[in-house]
This record gives C-alpha cells, sequence and structure tokens, in this order.
C-alpha cells in the first residue's frame, strides 16, 4: 500500500487529500487509458489490454507466431502475432528462446480498460 497525496491550490487556499493507493491495483486494473500507459508497458487492441509480462506460453493455448526479439538484459521482448495484432511479450533470459518465425502456442487473456 501506499500514499497519494493530493494537492488543491485553486482558490487562494490549500487543501490536502490522502488516498491509500494499492499499486497492484492501479497496475492491474487502470481506470483511463493514460494510468494504463503511465505504469507499464502494455498491449492495447479495441479497449482491452494485456501486460506483456501476462502472455504465458501453454501448450493447451492459441497459435501465435513470433515476430521478432529484442534482449533486454534480464528478460527478452518478444513481438508475437496473434489473431491479426501484434503484442509484446516478456520472458526471462534464462527461459527457452524463442526464434523468429517460430509458431507457438499462448493463453492471452485481455482486460477491459
Amino acid at each position: 500500500m501506499g500514499i497519494i497525496k493530493l494537492i488543491n491550490l485553486s482558490y487562494s487556499c490549500i487543501q490536502v487529500y490522502f488516498f491509500r493507493v494499492s499499486y497492484a491495483c492501479v497496475y492491474l486494473k487502470p481506470k483511463t487509458e493514460f494510468v494504463l500507459k503511465f505504469v507499464g508497458s502494455t498491449n492495447i487492441v479495441h479497449g482491452q489490454f494485456i501486460r506483456p509480462e501476462a502472455i504465458k506460453i501453454s501448450p493447451k493455448g492459441k497459435e501465435a507466431t513470433v515476430v521478432g526479439k529484442t534482449f533486454k538484459g534480464f528478460y527478452v521482448e518478444y513481438i508475437i502475432e496473434y489473431n491479426n495484432h501484434r503484442y509484446k511479450m516478456y520472458r526471462l533470459n534464462n527461459e527457452e528462446e524463442l526464434e523468429i518465425g517460430s509458431k507457438i502456442k499462448i493463453e492471452i487473456e485481455m482486460r477491459e480498460i
């Protein structure tokens, strides 16, 4: 839990508001697209989103194609194509490396913004 302090300087007076905030709640359930993009990388399609680290490889998943990859230190950012859209997907660099052009099966569950 964190505390967010808002200060209202309107009408020559100062009002201070304190709100208790769960950062995980803001990250996983943002109320606006601005907040969604501000707190981290995301994939947005038709008013729905999924975080790159939430896309998982699964033998029972839906088929996608790896179309790009970038080494980012402790993780690798993959660009995958699924259902005519491109998504970022993160995997730790000690996990099995995926080759560009390979077919994979993914679990992907979009959330409403």
